[in-house]
């Protein structure tokens, strides 16, 4: 995006309020704004060139199918990444578990020492 500039909009309550609710799953208004502008785009092309509607709406298709499929790789990520960091933790607190046992049996030794030396 090139220039960022505020534009002013008049509108009644009721449009401003689903607009704010469309908006809030969107980073920024702005990013909103543009995803309404890139449908309305995509559907007017529909309109304009009727004998390529297909064909568009094909590509619509397919951009939909890459972006799920997208979407579902990083979340197949995400909880691929947390079950490792929770793996992981858990072994790490079974190795903290054996250090302390063997430090008691270490200080247990010791004292078995000292005492057997008295």
């Amino acid at each position: 995006m090139a220039d960022k500039n505020v534009i002013a909009i008049r509108a009644d309550e009721e449009t401003k309020a689903k607009f704010k609710a469309i908006s809030e799953t969107f980073e920024n208004n702005g990013i909103a704004f543009e995803s309404l502008l890139n449908a309305y785009e995509m559907q007017t092309s529909k309109d304009i060139l009727k004998d390529r509607r297909t064909d568009i709406e094909d590509f619509d298709t397919h951009l939909q199918a890459i972006s799920s499929a997208f979407l579902h790789s990083l979340e197949v990520t995400a909880n691929t990444t947390e079950r490792v960091r929770a793996e992981f933790q858990l072994q790490l607190d079974g190795k903290d578990l054996t250090i302390s046992d063997l430090r008691e049996r270490i200080k247990l030794a010791e004292r078995s020492e000292q005492t057997a030396k008295e």
